[in-house]
């Protein structure tokens, strides 16, 4: 009884201009779904995942969240049949998806233990050739006493996989780890953090580019601007974050040393969006806490480097309010950013 929340999807034809009609991916009107997440490769499939929850007393009072999938056909224009990525008794949470260029996906999400607010980060392939999704397995598996939250994924052209996500470690400090997926083998290697220890970061983001190195961004707090006592008279003091970067170059497998994106210390960045174009060059937009204000700024990233050939670009003149989203579209020698705020 009551109403219920469903997934529903639209696919947009590039040829026409046109929406479709809204279709849904999954028809099960008896729980509620959440949290969807969608990839598209190049011939117009999809593969999508959200969260399902599931009521395990009466009247709601607890409850457990499983990941799920589904597919669109670009060739029938339909969605098949959702399949439940695990079957554990635990909450599994935060749903992650990525895909190449021939159709193949990999999931990820977190999956808590039965005894602690920690958990595993899971995950499972989707093969296009057979339209069948492998066993769960482990992409950490030694943080499992530890929070553990918000895993992002991402393919290269030659289906390898890089996952990203956070970790609460000993001193509350949020870390941010990685770890590859070697298509050849089969396999996950080692989990590495790639961010100093006891220093609080945040909000790690992926990108490919064709070759397969790869570039990793995240919010690391800077102790200049965290000073408590720090304040805008009155308002909030600013957010104490810098945006670092690291390079991961597919040649060698490492990670270059982590570099500021951006070096400017009179305010925080609060959010920040990101985007590899055909040719491996990137660009980064962020929103940067001012006095009263908020500005946005962008640099534009060296092809195979981990250097910053245009810091602090000023973009639009500053608005007055806080930002409400950041959208990055890069293509080859061009780079289209969509900023907006909240308030006037």
């Amino acid at each position: 009884t009551g109403w219920r929340t469903n997934v529903w999807a639209a696919h947009y034809t590039a040829a026409t201009g046109v929406w479709g009609t809204d279709t849904l991916a999954e028809n099960d009107n008896t729980v509620d779904m959440s949290a969807p997440q969608v990839v598209v490769d190049g011939a117009g499939n999809s593969l999508m995942v959200w969260t399902r929850t599931i009521p395990t007393t009466p009247y709601n009072y607890t409850i457990r969240t499983d990941v799920m999938a589904n597919r669109y056909d670009a060739a029938t224009g339909t969605w098949g049949t959702p399949v439940l990525l695990e079957n554990d008794s635990t909450n599994s949470i935060s749903p992650s998806i990525g895909m190449d260029a021939a159709g193949n996906g990999m999931a990820v999400w977190t999956q808590r233990t039965s005894t602690s607010q920690g958990g595993y980060i899971w995950a499972a392939r989707f093969a296009a050739a057979t339209n069948t999704w492998s066993a769960p397995s482990l992409v950490d598996t030694t943080l499992s006493t530890n929070s553990t939250v918000s895993p992002r994924v991402k393919l290269d052209n030659n289906g390898n996989a890089l996952a990203t996500w956070g970790v609460l470690e000993p001193g509350y400090a949020w870390n941010v780890w990685v770890n590859r997926y070697n298509r050849a083998t089969g396999n996950w290697g080692a989990p590495k953090r790639i961010t100093p220890a006891g220093v609080d970061t945040r909000n790690a983001e992926l990108a490919f580019d064709p070759s397969g190195n790869a570039l990793l961004l995240w919010q690391q707090r800077n102790t200049v601007l965290a000073d408590p006592s720090a304040s805008l008279n009155g308002r909030q003091a600013p957010n104490p974050y810098d945006l670092v970067s690291a390079r991961y170059i597919a040649a060698t497998q490492t990670w270059l040393t982590p570099e500021l994106a951006e070096n400017n210390d009179t305010g925080g960045v609060s959010r920040f969006r990101f985007g590899l174009d055909a040719e491996g060059h990137g660009i980064v937009a962020w929103a940067l806490d001012g006095n009263y204000y908020t500005n946005r700024y962008f640099s534009i990233l060296a092809n195979h480097t981990n250097t910053v050939v245009c810091n602090d670009c000023t973009l639009p003149a500053a608005r007055v309010g806080q930002p409400y989203y950041t959208n990055l579209f890069p293509n080859p020698g061009k780079y289209s950013v969509i900023t907006g705020t909240k308030g006037t």
